[in-house]
């Protein structure tokens, strides 16, 4: 198979520099200055990360002015993750810790130079590569040197637009996953702690008028027919046995630790619908329904009724910063098993299953739309090294 440069397809760039390296500074608004950061190893950039120019500094700033289809490459940090230029990010500029790939789009496709070198493999080529360097870095020796199979224009346009067709599903699922997300965090803040939900006339119960009691234990008012519950009442509230060794790279079931990965496992424990929280670093808490196995230092709450599934994460979610805050340890913090089982929330009465049932309602198209959005990107990893070595073919 026929290798080429990156160097022989395109003008390799970086030499880029900070405003205040000439005499300006970063604005609220303007120009998009593109971060290493905003280079997230995504196809896309991540824009939330951009800073801004002044359209006078990025006048200024010529060299670095960025283009529609620029391969954007991180030198410095995460090095070797690639993002590339869409005209909805321009005008832009960026800094000396980004290279340029400026393609030559008759000799290479710029999506197909970015799948190919998004290979994990190739990913840790780059970083070890640069690792040799006394300060790890990604020079532009070493980018523009970087080997790939430079087949057919053609062939290269129908391997971009399939991994390209897998991406766009992965980025419509997740956007989905965060507006069902909102809309659960919406209703629960109007039902359940606002006590807005709609009354017999359909109303929003407090600011109509519904009768209100004071509650002891939540110290706080809430509605004539509800009353406060434990966590301990309602979950039964357990941890994992397994340490951090117990993943496998191809395991079947997922292994929930402390990190905000979900790794795999070859052997399940738990069944069933789950809440799940990180009893150390950064809380992190997870929803899941199935078969799945757990880290020691994860707790396991497994709801008494079904009902209460999505209830309770929500409520966790607000107490996780308090419990955080509050938890025990001299080097590492803490929650322990009597933080979790202390947290009491307020609950309707009886006739109000219609509540749980939208809010578990919504919690489960967010899973299946997660589960799809994994299998996908499994899907992804597994054909990307065998259509890029030839394996497989269109």
């Amino acid at each position: 198979m026929k290798k080429s440069k990156l160097q022989e397809v395109s003008t390799l760039i970086t030499k880029g520099t900070t405003p205040s390296f000439i005499g300006e500074t970063f604005s609220k608004s303007g120009i998009n200055y593109v971060k290493v950061e905003s280079i997230t190893g995504s196809r896309f950039l991540n824009s939330r990360m951009f800073g801004y120019i002044s359209e006078t500094t990025h006048s200024m700033l010529k060299r670095s002015q960025l283009q529609t289809d620029d391969l954007l490459v991180s030198i410095t940090g995460a090095l070797g993750r690639m993002s590339i230029i869409r005209d909805v990010d321009l005008p832009a500029n960026t800094n000396q810790n980004v290279a340029i790939v400026r393609v030559d789009p008759k000799k290479v496709n710029v999506e197909y130079l970015y799948y190919y070198f998004s290979q994990e493999n190739l990913q840790r080529y780059i970083s070890q590569q640069s690792a040799q360097s006394v300060q790890a870095a990604l020079n532009l020796e070493l980018l523009g040197n970087l080997p790939f199979p430079d087949i057919d224009l053609g062939q290269q346009k129908k391997i971009a637009d399939f991994f390209s067709s897998i991406d766009s599903k992965i980025l419509n699922n997740t956007k989905k996953i965060q507006e069902l997300e909102k809309l659960v965090r919406l209703l629960y803040n109007y039902w359940f702690l606002q006590f807005e939900f709609p009354d017999i006339n359909g109303q929003p119960y407090k600011s109509s008028g519904g009768k209100m009691k004071w509650d002891e234990t939540l110290g706080r008012e809430i509605p004539e027919d509800w009353h406060s519950k434990s966590f301990a009442e309602l979950h039964q509230i357990l941890t994992g046995k397994e340490d951090a060794n117990f993943a496998t790279k191809k395991g079947i079931y997922p292994f929930f630790t402390c990190g905000d990965e979900v790794l795999r496992c070859d052997n399940y424990v738990f069944d069933g619908k789950a809440v799940l929280l990180a009893g150390n670093g950064n809380f992190n808490i997870k929803l899941f329904e199935g078969k799945f196995n757990a880290y020691q230092r994860t707790y396991v709450l497994i709801p008494y009724e079904p009902k209460y599934y999505t209830i309770v994460y929500l409520a966790l979610q607000d107490r996780v910063k308090s419990l955080a805050n509050g938890s025990r340890g001299s080097i590492v913090k803490f929650i322990t098993k009597g933080d979790i089982e202390g947290i009491s929330i307020a609950l309707p009465g009886n006739g109000f299953d219609y509540f749980y049932s939208q809010l578990n309602e919504l919690t489960s198209r967010i899973e299946k739309a997660s589960e799809e959005v994994r299998k996908l990107q499994e899907l992804k990893a597994f054909l990307l090294p065998m259509v890029m070595s030839g394996q497989v073919t269109f």
